[in-house]
């Protein structure tokens, strides 16, 4: 932690009183003095009076006390730096709230169950690696690095679970203020490398590397949310070549007496090049997917259901917000609805997200949304361009119908905007911009932007090119600016301008 110190500068006093008498003085008969005139000569001039200046207060320190780990200690130490202790389970013998345990760097194959005692509000209990240590698996079961009290801290550590069977962090019980920050995890054969569960509460995964876990044919995920979690926040992790998802938020399904995962922030990240999706979300309530970049994602191998899609939100998903991502390079933008065993999804907001080169790529199929069963969901100002199949495909049928979909202040920009099924009631298709010549599939029938205008949908939407000022940037034209309705978001201008990317804004 960066420590302020405050450097406090005594101002010296500007003049000092004189001594002796002037020569040039005179005594007057009435006994007062004068002077000649002379400026020289002035009576003394008594001191600046000294401003009243606060105390200076010492930095806090960042630990009230640190203890030490090294390959080359021994456990039979005071674990000072300059004894330090061997193991890092001796060290978490003896730390309590407030205090650290710094690890040199160094192998160390020791499981870390953080279950002794717990940190307390603004006092957490750090462990923290110098030099990047490496964690190796030790022993049989379980995760390497198990937190399952509140306030704890592990930092800056290499886990390594060395191809095993092993997975490398667990989340169980009130964690609040737990805190898995700045390590490199990777390696494993299980599940997922990083998993929440059993009540897990509060705790935050946050700029970490997560890769490589990885079983032949089968998942294992970088992140799993598991149900009965709750208040979980997955932010500015780089999460890359898993054979399962990035980050997958998993639902009770088949237990009908567990509470889904809920309050679950999943922000910043690169997800990235992994077998699956992004992020998946299944039967999860209250979740955020905000700010991420989610690229590189293909059709599964055989035996795995994913279709290069970068988000699949389905199951019986309930208040889900994907808002402000970009997501590229994969075979298929979002997918929602589709796999269903309850309720279908509901409440799900999709919004100012930047959609583009979308690929048809190993059996992808380049579509840059699909919605199939589903109530309420709301698509809106966001934009999809290098989009290779349909920018929006919805009401096919799967599972159940799309109910009362509202398709708002979008750039649909690709050859072929908009494909409708058979089972969308209530769809409301409304002030977006499209390509010119665009064409439209409805119930299987193709048609133009005209014929489209029919149905009564559109009354307010464009055709045009979105005049991009730059590939990547994506802000929109003229046709674009002040075209769209006011949803209630925040916007610059007259109105919303259609698509992600609001211009006109002073910061």
């Amino acid at each position: 932690m960066r420590q302020l110190v405050i450097a406090a500068v005594m101002l010296a006093a500007c003049a000092s009183p004189s001594t002796g008498s002037d020569p040039r003085s005179s005594d007057n008969s009435n006994g007062t003095t004068t002077t000649s005139g002379d400026p020289a000569a002035s009576s003394a001039t008594t001191p600046a009076a000294q401003p009243d200046l606060p105390p200076v207060t010492p930095p806090r320190p960042e630990f009230s006390r640190v203890l030490y780990v090294s390959p080359a200690g021994s456990d039979t130490a005071a674990g000072s730096e300059a004894a330090p202790f061997r193991t890092i389970h001796r060290a978490l013998e003896l730390v309590a709230p407030g205090e650290a345990v710094f690890v040199a760097a160094g192998t160390y194959p020791e499981t870390l169950a953080l279950d002794a005692r717990a940190g307390l509000d603004g006092k957490p209990i750090t462990l923290r690696g110098q030099g990047k240590p490496k964690l190796v698996p030790s022993g049989e079961g379980g995760g390497m690095v198990q937190f399952s009290r509140p306030g704890w801290v592990v930092e800056g550590f290499e886990i390594d679970a060395q191809g095993l069977g092993k997975i490398a962090v667990t989340f169980t019980s009130d964690v609040h203020g737990s805190v898995l920050r700045g390590n490199d995890i990777h390696g494993g054969t299980l599940g997922a490398g990083v998993t929440t569960y059993d009540g897990a509460t509060g705790a935050t995964i946050e700029n970490n590397q997560i890769h490589d876990f990885w079983r032949d044919g089968e998942d294992a995920h970088g992140v799993l949310v598991q149900w009965t979690s709750r208040d979980i926040t997955i932010r500015g992790n780089d999460i890359h070549h898993n054979s399962g998802d990035s980050v997958q938020c998993i639902g009770p399904e088949t237990y009908a007496d567990a509470a889904p995962a809920s309050g679950v922030l999943i922000e910043k990240n690169d997800l990235h090049d992994g077998v699956e999706n992004a992020v998946d979300i299944k039967t999860c309530s209250g979740v955020m997917v905000r700010g991420n970049r989610m690229h590189g994602f293909r059709m599964a191998p055989s035996g795995q259901g994913a279709k290069g899609d970068a988000v699949v939100i389905h199951m019986s998903a309930s208040d889900v917000t994907v808002e402000d991502n970009e997501i590229y390079d994969s075979g298929r933008g979002l997918s929602l609805g589709g796999n269903r065993i309850g309720p279908m999804p509901a409440g799900v907001v999709i919004r100012h997200n930047r959609i583009h080169d979308i690929v048809i790529d190993g059996g992808t199929d380049g579509v840059g949304m699909c919605v199939e069963n589903s109530e309420g969901a709301r698509i809106e100002q966001n934009t999809f361009t290098r989009i290779a199949s349909y920018a929006l495909r919805v009401g096919g049928g799967t599972n159940g119908p799309t109910d009362n979909l509202r398709v708002r202040n979008n750039i649909l920009d690709a050859a072929s905007p908009v494909r409708v099924g058979s089972y969308a009631p209530g769809l409301v298709v409304n002030s977006n911009l499209y390509q010119p010549g665009a064409l439209f599939t409805v119930q299987g029938v193709v048609e133009s932007y005209q014929t489209w205008l029919t149905s009564g949908q559109d009354s307010r939407s464009v055709t045009g090119s979105p005049g991009f000022a730059s590939a990547d940037s994506l802000a929109p034209g003229p046709v674009a600016v002040d075209r769209g309705e006011d949803l209630g978001l925040t916007f610059c201008g007259a109105a919303p301008d259609l698509g992600a990317v609001e211009t006109g804004c002073s910061t």
